[in-house]
Parts: structure tokens; sequence; C-alpha cells
């Protein structure tokens, strides 16, 4: 339940909020759960509130400082939200259904499942925020920053991404069916697994994305592309792509490699092999499609690498990654057996000698005299010069 008095300032109006937050600027307000609907709220400062699942259904927040703030579960269905800067706020599972963010900052936002579908987005600010599993159906993008954001497994079909920048984020696995990503920018995106099924990609930039055999092109609408940014490389050089071209050009097609390990795998040496292998054969694209363990003990791991090259090449560099590996552990493995073995001769001689200590000191007398005066400072019998 939200704090009573916070609550009550908040009903005297913005302005009185205001002046409280700036005057107690170290007290975080508490206003969970509170009943928002509607409210005039222009500019109000709810930087660091908890505001829980609140209800503000078509509440104006146009310019208001949500940095911060928390809000997940909260409904803010039709809120006016322009402009307003939810820098890192925690919208985990909130209905923004057709709430108007345009240019907002929701710059590191965590807005994982949030329901934002028919949201205004344009020239909002996205960048690393959090969208995991969102659901954005026909949300508007256009001229969006949504560089290095998580949209892994989010739903975007039929969305507006007009110069939308996609530049380093993560889609995998996410929806973007009939959407329309006309010269949108998609510099070292993660594509893998993204459906991009019908969606319009004409003047994208698509220089050093990342996508596999997995990723959907089908039906894409699509006259040319740009492989370098400021519109350099233009593919077709001149004309456009007829149709299907688009996909046939840039949807890749693997094969598989396997390798079996009839006596187990050494898991730290496979992954320093796979580490090793990629630094050597860095212009080889390789995917672990599965690893499976038969019944006579013995592993396959099966990997994806593109048709057109060398499979034996790969996996005989594999393999002498592997063995490279393995001897490299079995190695280090002599050297700490080696030392522990030393240091258990060094334990056994140090226990040795602390026994004929012993067996010196326990041959001594006593002297009680000694022990009573407290003149000696030893007191087993042994003197100060002994």
């Amino acid at each position: 339940m939200a704090n009573w008095l916070h609550s009550t300032l908040l009903w005297m109006g913005v302005n009185v909020w205001n002046n409280w937050r700036k005057n107690f600027p170290q007290i975080e307000p508490d206003l969970y759960g509170i009943n928002l609907n509607g409210a005039n709220l222009k500019g109000v400062n709810f930087s660091g509130a908890n505001l829980g699942p609140a209800g503000l259904f078509s509440a104006d927040l146009q310019g208001a400082d949500l940095t911060a703030a928390y809000l997940n579960g909260a409904c803010l269905n039709r809120a006016n939200l322009s402009e307003a800067n939810l820098s890192g706020a925690l919208l985990r599972g909130a209905d923004l259904t057709r709430a108007n963010l345009t240019g907002a900052n929701l710059t590191g936002a965590y807005l994982s499942r949030a329901d934002l579908s028919t949201a205004l987005l344009r020239v909002a600010n996205l960048a690393k925020a959090d969208l995991t599993g969102a659901f954005l159906r026909g949300a508007y993008f256009t001229g969006t920053n949504l560089r290095g954001a998580y949209l892994s497994r989010a739903d975007l079909t039929g969305a507006y991404m007009r110069a939308a920048n996609l530049s380093e984020a993560d889609l995998t696995a996410a929806l973007f069916s009939k959407a329309d990503l006309t010269a949108a920018f998609f510099i070292r995106t993660q594509a893998l697994y993204t459906n991009f099924n019908k969606a319009k990609f004409t003047g994208a930039c698509i220089q050093d994305w990342n996508i596999n055999s997995a990723t959907q092109l089908d039906e894409i609408v699509c006259d040319h592309v740009y492989l370098e940014y400021h519109q350099k490389e233009r593919r077709p050089v001149n004309g456009e792509f007829a149709a299907g071209e688009f996909s046939k050009l840039f949807q890749k097609d693997f094969a598989a490699v396997d390798l079996i390990f009839l006596h187990g795998i050494e898991w730290q040496a496979f992954a320093l092999a796979l580490q090793n292998f990629h630094k050597e054969m860095a212009g080889y694209e390789i995917y672990i499609q599965a690893i499976e363990q038969r019944l006579d003990g013995a592993f396959v791991i099966r990997f994806k690498v593109p048709c057109d090259t060398n499979k034996a090449q790969i996996e005989k560099a594999l393999k002498l990654q592997y063995e490279l590996a393995l001897r490299d552990f079995d190695r280090k493995y002599s050297e700490q057996l080696q030392n522990q073995s030393e240091d258990i001769a060094i334990h056994r001689q140090q226990g040795a000698n602390l026994m004929e200590i012993a067996k010196t000191m326990a041959n001594r007398p006593i002297d009680l005299k000694s022990l009573t005066s407290g003149e000696n400072s030893c007191i087993w019998g042994l003197g100060a010069g002994d």
C-alpha cells in the first residue's frame, strides 16, 4: 500500500510534490499500487519512486522524471509519456499498450515481458534497454534508437521501424514478420533464429550483421540494401533485387560436421580447443548444433558449418586443437602432482624434525624451582641461553 503522507502530498498537486522532492531528496517515495488513472502529472518527479503495479491508465506524464522508478506490472495503457525520462526504470510486465512514448528516454530500462503493442515510440531512445520477450506488435519505432537493446524472443510483428537503429542489438529468436524495416540499421546486429518473413528491408544497412541458417528471410520485400554505413556498398550496385533474390543472396546454407569422442570428453580442454580454433580460423563460421551421448559412452558433437567451406579442413583443425588442449592440461596436471609430491615430502620432513625436538624436550628434566620462581623464561627446563 502507498504511504499515506506521500500520497497526500501528491494529491495536493505536482508543484507541491516536486517542491517536497526538492527539499527532501533523500526520501524515496512509496506510492506502491496507487490509483492515478487519468491524473494530470505533467513534469512530475517520480525518480526512484516505488509505484509498483500502479494504475496510470490514460495518465498525463508528459516530461515526467521516472528515472530508476519501480513500475513492474504497472498499468500505463494509453498513458502520455512523451519526452519523459524513464532511463533505468523497472517496467517488467508493465502494460504500455497504446502509450505515447514519443521522444522518451528509456536507456537501460527494463521492459522484459512488457506489452507495448501499438505504442508510439518515435525517436525514443531505447539504447541498451531490456525488451526480452516483450510484446511490440504494431508499435511505431520510426527513427528510434535501439542500439545495443535486448530484443531476444520479442514479438515485433507488423512493427513500424523505418530508419530505426538496431545496431549491436540482440534479436535472437525475435519475430519481425511483416515489420517495416525500411532504411533501418543492422550494424553488427545479432539476428540468429530471427523471423523476418515478409518484412520490408529496402534501403536497410546490414553491415556485419550475424545471421544463421535458421534466420528466416522468406518473401522479404527489398529493392536494395547497403553493406556499409552512409549508404555505401549498395546491393545490387544498379537496379533492384528481383523477387526472392535478397533471400537467396543473404540466406546462409549450412552443412554438418560430426566429431566423435570414443572415450569421453575433457570439457575444459574442449572449451579451450574451441577458443583456439576461433582465433586460428577466424574466417570460418561454425556453430554447435547438438551434443549426443551414445549408449556405449561415446560422445558426438555436431557442428553446423557453411556449405561452401572445406569441411574436412574444419574437422582436422578442431581435432588438432583438442589434442593440443589435452596435452596442455596433462602437462599442467603432471606439474600439479609433482608439486603436491614435493609439498608432501617437505611436510613429512618438517614432521620428523618436530618429532625429534619433542623427544629431546621430553627427555629433559623439569626444573620445578624455575617454574615457581619465574626466573627463567622457558617453562620446560630450557634456559634462556639454550
